[in-house]
């Protein structure tokens, strides 16, 4: 069953401000007013409707602006469960590439850049393009920093 905006507007209340969803009317054992969904072991909340479970930010997608989303949601912050409204916006799945942090195997500190096979240069990649050998990591970070940001606009995260 496809759902309706309608539908959910009549089952659920949302607070822009707060970023949380409630129960308009009794659904099972929830009471109107009761916050809807759970929260997954990855930090994102999820809200079941019968038997099949939405993502909670489709559904306050779809509160919002009538429709439900054409493509992935992304969270500016990061915060899986900070579900604030002017925390979410329509992203590419390439594009909340751009909103992510540090990864944890990364032994230079900075994003696309590795030392080289001799450890006296910095080499610097955006995805899987060459962008330069450098001579400290600080220019080969710039060099990334610059490719990323011309790649993912407003969705690249700068800091470390």
């Amino acid at each position: 069953k496809r759902l309706s905006t309608d539908e959910l507007r009549r089952k659920f209340s949302y607070d822009p401000e707060t970023g949380v969803v409630t129960h308009r009317v009794k659904c099972g054992r929830h009471l109107p007013g009761t916050r809807a969904g759970y929260t997954r072991k990855d930090g994102y909340r999820v809200i079941a409707l019968g038997v099949s479970k939405y993502p909670e930010t489709h559904i306050i997608w779809a509160i919002m602006t009538g429709r439900l989303p054409t493509s992935t949601i992304d969270h500016r912050d990061l915060t899986h469960d900070n579900n604030r409204w002017a925390n979410l916006r329509l992203a590419t799945v390439s594009q909340q590439k751009g909103n992510v942090l540090l990864r944890r195997d990364n032994t230079s500190g900075a994003r696309g850049v590795r030392p080289d096979k001799t450890g006296s240069k910095w080499i610097a990649e955006h995805r899987h393009n060459h962008l330069g050998t450098f001579a400290t990591k600080e220019a080969a970070a710039a060099a990334y920093s610059v490719a990323a940001s011309s790649y993912w606009g407003e969705f690249y995260r700068s800091h470390q």
